[in-house]
Protein backbone atom coordinates (compact mmCIF):
# COMPACT_ATOMS: atom_id res chain seq x y z
CA UNK A 1 0.00 0.00 0.00
CA UNK A 2 2.77 2.46 1.26
CA UNK A 3 4.24 2.08 -2.65
CA UNK A 4 1.04 2.68 -4.38
CA UNK A 5 0.54 5.77 -2.59
CA UNK A 6 4.52 6.62 -3.62
CA UNK A 7 3.64 6.01 -6.97
CA UNK A 8 0.57 7.93 -6.63
CA UNK A 9 2.53 11.26 -6.29
CA UNK A 10 3.90 10.74 -9.87
CA UNK A 11 0.47 10.61 -11.42
CA UNK A 12 -0.22 14.45 -9.80
CA UNK A 13 -1.11 17.06 -12.22
CA UNK A 14 2.48 19.22 -12.55
CA UNK A 15 0.87 22.35 -10.47
CA UNK A 16 0.18 19.95 -7.56
CA UNK A 17 3.78 18.26 -7.70
CA UNK A 18 5.08 21.48 -8.22
CA UNK A 19 3.94 22.06 -5.10
CA UNK A 20 4.90 19.12 -3.08
CA UNK A 21 8.12 19.45 -4.21
CA UNK A 22 8.55 22.97 -3.39
CA UNK A 23 9.83 21.73 0.35
CA UNK A 24 12.56 20.09 -1.14
CA UNK A 25 13.54 23.10 -3.88
CA UNK A 26 13.99 25.58 -1.10
CA UNK A 27 15.88 23.16 1.60
CA UNK A 28 17.96 22.34 -1.53
CA UNK A 29 18.19 25.92 -2.53
CA UNK A 30 19.50 26.87 1.17
CA UNK A 31 21.66 24.25 1.87
CA UNK A 32 23.35 24.82 -2.13
CA UNK A 33 23.09 28.82 -2.09
CA UNK A 34 23.92 30.42 1.60
CA UNK A 35 26.35 32.83 0.97
CA UNK A 36 26.31 34.67 3.72
CA UNK A 37 26.53 31.37 6.12
CA UNK A 38 29.21 30.27 4.27
CA UNK A 39 31.79 33.06 4.04
CA UNK A 40 33.53 30.99 7.14
CA UNK A 41 32.01 28.15 7.27
CA UNK A 42 35.31 25.98 8.54
CA UNK A 43 35.23 28.00 11.59
CA UNK A 44 32.80 25.59 12.82
CA UNK A 45 35.61 22.64 12.08
CA UNK A 46 38.57 24.22 14.01
CA UNK A 47 39.92 22.99 17.08
CA UNK A 48 41.86 19.75 18.12
CA UNK A 49 39.73 16.63 17.82
CA UNK A 50 41.20 13.06 19.09
CA UNK A 51 40.36 9.97 18.54
CA UNK A 52 40.86 6.53 16.99
CA UNK A 53 40.37 5.26 13.48
CA UNK A 54 39.39 1.70 12.86
CA UNK A 55 40.94 0.32 9.51
CA UNK A 56 39.48 -2.72 8.12
CA UNK A 57 40.34 -4.58 4.98
CA UNK A 58 38.10 -6.68 2.75
CA UNK A 59 38.79 -9.52 3.95
CA UNK A 60 38.03 -8.74 7.31
CA UNK A 61 41.04 -7.96 8.91
CA UNK A 62 40.75 -5.10 11.36
CA UNK A 63 42.79 -2.99 12.78
CA UNK A 64 42.93 0.13 14.96
CA UNK A 65 45.29 3.60 15.78
CA UNK A 66 44.71 6.49 17.56
CA UNK A 67 44.52 9.41 15.47
CA UNK A 68 44.08 13.36 15.57
CA UNK A 69 42.99 15.91 13.12
CA UNK A 70 44.25 19.29 14.42
CA UNK A 71 42.26 22.28 11.93
CA UNK A 72 43.03 25.63 12.52
CA UNK A 73 42.88 29.70 10.44
CA UNK A 74 46.35 29.97 9.21
CA UNK A 75 47.59 33.53 10.43
CA UNK A 76 46.63 36.41 7.55
CA UNK A 77 44.38 34.54 5.11
CA UNK A 78 40.79 34.22 6.04
CA UNK A 79 40.41 31.23 3.59
CA UNK A 80 42.84 28.67 4.72
CA UNK A 81 43.41 26.44 7.49
CA UNK A 82 45.83 24.21 8.77
CA UNK A 83 44.41 20.30 8.44
CA UNK A 84 46.65 18.30 10.33
CA UNK A 85 46.78 14.71 10.62
CA UNK A 86 48.36 12.13 12.79
CA UNK A 87 47.98 8.27 12.89
CA UNK A 88 49.60 7.03 16.29
CA UNK A 89 50.55 10.05 18.30
CA UNK A 90 53.41 10.25 20.29
CA UNK A 91 54.14 6.39 19.28
CA UNK A 92 57.26 5.54 17.43
CA UNK A 93 55.15 4.92 14.06
CA UNK A 94 53.62 8.09 14.29
CA UNK A 95 52.61 9.72 10.96
CA UNK A 96 51.82 13.40 10.87
CA UNK A 97 50.45 14.49 7.34
CA UNK A 98 50.69 18.51 7.94
CA UNK A 99 48.16 19.56 5.18
CA UNK A 100 46.09 23.09 4.16
CA UNK A 101 42.21 23.26 2.89
CA UNK A 102 42.13 26.35 1.29
CA UNK A 103 38.46 27.94 0.27
CA UNK A 104 38.84 28.23 -3.89
CA UNK A 105 35.11 29.54 -3.65
CA UNK A 106 33.83 28.83 -0.09
CA UNK A 107 30.22 30.56 -1.39
CA UNK A 108 29.59 27.27 -3.38
CA UNK A 109 31.18 25.28 -0.51
CA UNK A 110 34.50 24.42 -3.09
CA UNK A 111 37.73 24.20 -1.26
CA UNK A 112 41.13 22.28 -1.85
CA UNK A 113 43.01 19.84 0.57
CA UNK A 114 46.53 21.05 -0.22
CA UNK A 115 48.79 18.24 0.80
CA UNK A 116 51.99 20.55 0.56
CA UNK A 117 54.10 17.74 -1.50
CA UNK A 118 51.96 18.52 -4.95
CA UNK A 119 48.65 16.57 -4.31
CA UNK A 120 45.88 18.82 -4.11
CA UNK A 121 42.42 17.41 -3.68
CA UNK A 122 39.20 19.07 -4.37
CA UNK A 123 36.69 18.92 -1.30
CA UNK A 124 33.12 20.11 -1.46
CA UNK A 125 31.34 21.67 2.25
CA UNK A 126 27.87 20.20 2.22
CA UNK A 127 25.89 21.15 5.28
CA UNK A 128 28.03 19.86 7.60
CA UNK A 129 29.80 17.24 5.76
CA UNK A 130 32.99 17.17 3.22
CA UNK A 131 33.54 14.94 0.37
CA UNK A 132 36.94 14.43 -0.93
CA UNK A 133 36.31 11.75 -3.54
CA UNK A 134 39.80 11.08 -5.43
CA UNK A 135 41.85 8.45 -7.44
CA UNK A 136 45.73 7.37 -6.52
CA UNK A 137 47.78 4.63 -7.57
CA UNK A 138 44.89 2.14 -8.52
CA UNK A 139 42.59 3.31 -5.75
CA UNK A 140 39.10 5.31 -5.64
CA UNK A 141 38.98 7.03 -2.11
CA UNK A 142 35.29 8.37 -1.53
CA UNK A 143 36.68 10.54 1.48
CA UNK A 144 33.83 11.88 3.52
CA UNK A 145 34.38 14.09 7.56
CA UNK A 146 31.01 14.82 8.91
CA UNK A 147 31.12 17.64 11.91
CA UNK A 148 28.76 16.34 14.89
CA UNK A 149 27.79 18.50 17.56
CA UNK A 150 30.30 16.23 19.68
CA UNK A 151 33.13 15.61 17.18
CA UNK A 152 34.05 14.36 13.63
CA UNK A 153 33.68 11.67 12.21
CA UNK A 154 36.25 10.16 9.36
CA UNK A 155 35.30 7.92 6.49
CA UNK A 156 37.47 6.63 3.95
CA UNK A 157 36.05 3.44 1.96
CA UNK A 158 38.64 2.38 -0.62
CA UNK A 159 38.13 0.66 -3.97
CA UNK A 160 39.96 -0.89 -6.39
CA UNK A 161 39.88 1.27 -9.57
CA UNK A 162 40.85 -1.60 -12.36
CA UNK A 163 38.26 -4.18 -11.09
CA UNK A 164 35.21 -2.76 -11.71
CA UNK A 165 31.98 -4.04 -13.09
CA UNK A 166 30.43 -2.61 -15.91
CA UNK A 167 26.93 -2.80 -17.18
CA UNK A 168 24.80 -0.63 -19.30
CA UNK A 169 20.43 0.23 -19.66
CA UNK A 170 19.03 -2.21 -22.04
CA UNK A 171 17.05 0.59 -23.16
CA UNK A 172 19.80 3.03 -23.87
CA UNK A 173 23.46 1.14 -24.13
CA UNK A 174 25.01 3.79 -23.66
CA UNK A 175 24.20 4.76 -20.30
CA UNK A 176 26.43 2.48 -18.09
CA UNK A 177 27.78 2.36 -14.57
CA UNK A 178 30.84 1.58 -13.11
CA UNK A 179 31.02 -0.78 -9.76
CA UNK A 180 34.06 -0.89 -7.85
CA UNK A 181 35.09 -3.91 -5.55
CA UNK A 182 35.77 -2.59 -2.05
CA UNK A 183 39.50 -3.04 -0.82
CA UNK A 184 39.17 -1.67 2.66
CA UNK A 185 37.35 1.06 5.21
CA UNK A 186 38.89 3.93 7.35
CA UNK A 187 36.37 5.32 10.17
CA UNK A 188 37.51 7.21 12.80
CA UNK A 189 35.71 9.02 15.57
CA UNK A 190 37.40 12.10 16.84
CA UNK A 191 36.07 14.20 20.11
CA UNK A 192 37.35 17.35 20.91
CA UNK A 193 40.90 16.86 22.82
CA UNK A 194 40.69 17.92 26.45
Amino acid sequence: MTVRRSLSVLCLPATLLAAALLPVTVLLATVLAAPAARADALSAWAGRWEGECRVTVAQGKLSSVATSLEIRKAAGDGGRYSWIVTYGPGSEAEQRRAYEIVAVDAAQGHYVIDEKNGLKIDAWLVANQIFTPFEIGGTVIAAKYIRMNNGIVMEMPSFEAANRRKTCLTSKPGTCAHAYRMTGMQLCFLRPAP
